[in-house]
């Protein structure tokens, strides 16, 4: 069982505190999605520059998790915190952009890119705090409720932000969606850089000692038997996955104009067809 003494967090509070992190930021990785068509309209985006506009969050994220991830082992709660600010700062920056012009893509990629950044140490950190902070016998559970944020996060972004393009279909008004983003964010932050010492960094009992002294993250959940609760979140993320994809499907096919056209034959038909016309 954890030492905790009277002024550090409880395992549930850890669990609240990663689980909002976790559904804000992928929250707004399906917002840009649902708001694809209003900034194309703003800004006159080609095919390429949409889908450069989609992607170049990961240029961020990828350089930037594995250096955070290895400076953060002393300092993991500053360096989650710190990030995060970052990604409340590039976000509250798209809300002043521009609303229409060629010359305001490329801040928007910045931006975009920035958040990355900001996102990239607390993916790579977060779940080990979690891990440090979950009671004995608990921890399958505890990662499997952040996990499962994921799926969260993405369902409420690709829902909520689907039904308000639809009502509010100019990118003017949209872009302030990622302003509140960052206001809901900003707290949690401010948290992890203000009040690391409330949170329990390097396992049970020994608060000083870094991430990398106690076993590792794979050891610890992989040898544990999964719990019934983390069973049910699995499968309750593989429903939400489930009807996210039936739903773009559904938008893909409603969004084109015309009759959708006719698939090619399979392999077999085009023998048959071939074979027909040597005759």
């Amino acid at each position: 069982v954890a030492t905790m003494g009277p002024s550090k967090f409880g395992a549930v509070t850890h669990l609240v505190v990663f689980t909002a992190m976790q559904v804000l930021t992928y929250f707004d990785r399906a917002a840009l999605s649902q708001f694809l068509t209003p900034i194309t309209a703003a800004y006159g985006l080609s095919s390429t520059e949409q889908g450069l506009l989609g992607s170049i969050f990961t240029a961020g994220f990828t350089v930037a998790a594995p250096l955070l991830g290895y400076l953060g082992q002393k300092h993991p709660m500053q360096a989650i915190g710190g990030g995060l600010l970052v990604w409340c700062v590039a976000n509250a920056c798209i809300a002043v952009l521009g609303n229409q012009g060629d010359g305001w893509f490329v801040e928007l990629l910045l931006c975009r890119v920035l958040g990355g950044v900001g996102e990239a140490g607390f993916c790579a950190l977060a779940p080990l705090v979690i891990d440090g902070s979950a009671p004995e016998g608990r921890r399958g559970l505890f990662l499997g409720v952040y996990y499962m944020a994921i799926f969260m996060g993405q369902a409420i972004g690709f829902i909520g932000c689907g039904a308000l393009a639809g009502q509010l279909p100019e990118w003017k008004s949209l872009k302030f969606v990622f302003l509140a983003e960052a206001l809901l964010m900003l707290p949690l932050a401010l948290l992890c850089v203000l009040a690391p010492g409330k949170f329990l960094t390097s396992g049970r009992g020994d608060d000083d000692a870094p991430l990398t002294t106690r076993r590792s993250l794979a050891r610890s959940t992989m040898l544990e038997r999964p719990s019934i609760a983390e069973r049910v979140s699995v499968r309750v993320s593989e429903a939400l996955t489930v009807s996210l994809v039936e739903r773009a499907r559904s938008q893909i096919r409603n969004s084109q104009i015309g009759v959708i056209a006719t698939p090619p034959p399979s392999l077999p038909e085009q023998l048959r067809m071939l074979a027909t016309n040597s005759v």
